[in-house]
Parts: C-alpha cells; sequence; structure tokens
C-alpha cells in the first residue's frame, strides 16, 4: 500500500516492504531554430505575455513559479496582463507582433524584450502499467514505458523591441521516466508520479533558464 507521494522527489513508500527513493523522474530536452542574436544586459526589461494553449490561471502560475530567473539573471520582467491597460490603449499585437507593436513596447512603454511562450503536446500518462512477465520483449515493454510517460512541450518567441524582429525561438520538452519496481513472478510494475502539469511546469522552468544561459544573461546557469 502506498502511504504517501512526494511528486517533487518521487518518492514512493509501500507499507511492510520497501522504501524506494528516485531523485529525479523527468528529463528535458531542448530544440532551437536559431542561436539567440542578443546578449541580455542587466537592468534590461522583458514583457512576458501570457502562455498561449492553457487557461489565464495557470499561465500565471507558470510565470510565477519561474519569477526568480529573471531576478537572478538582473533583468526586469513583467507579467503582460499587468500592462493589459496600456497595450489596449496603443493596440499592441503580443502573438505574431509585428514592427509597429515591438517599436511601441520599446518607444512608449520602455520594453527591450518580448517572450511569447506556449504549451504544446501535454501527455498525463497512466499511474500504473503492469508489464508482465510474458510481455518483456523490447517492444513491448517500451509500449507499457510510452503508457506511463507524461510529458509537455513549452515553445518561446524571444523578440527585440529595438530590432523589431524574432531573434530567438526554443522548445523545451520535459518527459517523465516511470519507476520500474519487479515484481515475484518476472513482471515489472510501472509507477507513473508526474502529471503533464508538473511536466509542463518543470519544461516552463527550464526553458527559462535555457533561454537565460544563450543569450548569456550571466556566468552561471544552472539547467
Amino acid at each position: 500500500m502506498v502511504e504517501s507521494i512526494a511528486r517533487s522527489m518521487c518518492k514512493v513508500f509501500y507499507a511492510g516492504a520497501f522504501l524506494l527513493v528516485v531523485s529525479s523522474c523527468t528529463s528535458t530536452k531542448y530544440a532551437t531554430s536559431v542561436s539567440c542574436l542578443t546578449d541580455f544586459t542587466v537592468g534590461q526589461k522583458v514583457l512576458v505575455a501570457e502562455a498561449r494553449g492553457i487557461s489565464a490561471y495557470k499561465s500565471f502560475g507558470l510565470y510565477e513559479n519561474a519569477g526568480d530567473v529573471f531576478k537572478k539573471a538582473g533583468l526586469q520582467s513583467v507579467y503582460a496582463v499587468e500592462e493589459d491597460q496600456s497595450l489596449r490603449l496603443y493596440q499592441v499585437k503580443l502573438n505574431d507582433p509585428d514592427s509597429a507593436s515591438l517599436a511601441i513596447l520599446k518607444n512608449k512603454l520602455g520594453y527591450d524584450f518580448l517572450l511569447v511562450p506556449a504549451v504544446i503536446n501535454t501527455r498525463t500518462g497512466e499511474a500504473y502499467v503492469y508489464n508482465g512477465p510474458d510481455e518483456n520483449g523490447m517492444y513491448r515493454e517500451q509500449k507499457a514505458r510510452e503508457d506511463s510517460e507524461s510529458r509537455a512541450t513549452v515553445k518561446f518567441m524571444l523578440y527585440s523591441a529595438s530590432a523589431g524582429k524574432l531573434i530567438y525561438e526554443l522548445a523545451a520538452t520535459t518527459k517523465s521516466s516511470p519507476v520500474s519496481v519487479p515484481d515475484k513472478d518476472g513482471g515489472q510494475d510501472l509507477h507513473n508520479f508526474i502529471s503533464a502539469e508538473d511536466a509542463m511546469e518543470k519544461a516552463y522552468r527550464k526553458g527559462m533558464k535555457k533561454i537565460m544561459k544563450d543569450c548569456e544573461c550571466c556566468s552561471e546557469v544552472n539547467l
């Protein structure tokens, strides 16, 4: 019986059996279209748009969770909702912004960059999958692991307000790795403790850190 689950540490407690601790149950991979065409400098301002593909509530939660990434880099970040009145007044387009909108962000509102995130390709895997002893062929085992895998991809578009164009594009994909527990019959119990929202949160934060590193905002960034 599972006594408690701590998702952040992926700890699984089985009463009267054993204690299994896995330090990390996720991995994140990155894909970029081009190298970052700028170097962030301390004090610059970044306007962060609401993430597309999810609710406004979830988008704000992702931004709050990653807010310290900007602070550690010495950058000033502002969530777009806080500028809603000004953005409406000047009719600024944040999704697929044109050069006129970016010029307004720079000249009227004082922003150096616009960052537009979008959440895509989310999936919550099965919490429990049993891979029996007669199913241990490579294909069946791979299929069982895929069934228990949660994943999310967050895409980031970074625009330069002064240059008036897209200067960097990144996709961060986080996937969960199920905890495999062999049973007495020679099969495998595959346990997944990561939801699509957990993967999304990690992909968003790790993506932010990757942007800071690629755009050389600071000397050390731990991904």
